[in-house]
């Protein structure tokens, strides 16, 4: 507890202006402060996570190409596998463990 030797109104202008003085030294205070560095772990799952997209989506137009001429070759069990293939890595499933399969 304070004792504050004055009247109530000055008090309250005292109060009023610590605040204001208070506010002022806080805002300053940020105002200095160094803008925090990006965060690399963010920016690097973010590559990451580019990459494998770029990744599935070639997968998805080798395994196209590859079906439209296993189709027009009548080559029914390539089309089935290829198909198979196609879905899994168009879900993002590719397989057990996360691997797209490829075309090869």
């Amino acid at each position: 507890m304070r004792l504050f030797k004055g009247t109530y109104q000055e008090y309250l202008a005292a109060e009023e202006a610590g605040e204001l003085a208070a506010k002022a030294v806080q805002k300053s205070a940020t105002a200095h402060k160094p803008a925090r560095p990006p965060r690399p772990k963010k920016n690097d799952a973010l590559t990451r996570l580019e990459m494998q997209i770029h990744s599935v989506e070639t997968s998805l137009k080798e395994l196209d190409v590859l079906l439209e001429r296993a189709s027009a070759a009548q080559k029914m069990s390539a089309v089935q596998d290829l198909g198979r293939q196609y879905a899994g890595a168009a879900g993002g499933a590719g397989g057990p463990d996360g691997a797209v399969g490829g075309a090869g």
